[in-house]
């Protein structure tokens, strides 16, 4: 018993009817825009221990209303440690000087 042949499409080996249209290219956003929703990425290699640690704590967080991702958590905590280490400096400072080496506290001298 031979088998049958498999029937051929009608459709087989036509193109389509249209070929799709370009995407239309964007209007360059503004350099403030830019600005504000640029994101980079960073890879760092920490101590097991403290990465451990660190995510405990964004869960502890978390389950509290804290950010809702670990890199949203990652950021905060960054800026926050900037924020502290800075702000003293950053007010100090007249406008125009650029800050060198760490911030002094004049109180602990």
């Amino acid at each position: 018993m031979t088998r049958p042949h498999p029937r051929k499409s009608t459709l087989a080996g036509q193109s389509p009817a249209r070929p799709e249209t370009p995407p239309i290219p964007a209007t360059p956003a503004s350099p403030e825009s830019l600005a504000t929703n640029e994101k980079q990425k960073i890879t760092i290699t920490i101590d097991a221990r403290v990465a451990n640690q660190a995510r405990g704590v964004y869960l502890a967080e978390l389950a509290h209303g804290g950010p809702t991702t670990w890199s949203k958590w990652i950021e905060e905590a960054i800026r926050h440690k900037l924020n502290d280490m800075h702000q003293p400096q950053i007010n100090a400072l007249p406008p125009g000087t650029i800050p060198t080496g760490r911030p002094v506290d004049l109180d602990e001298r």
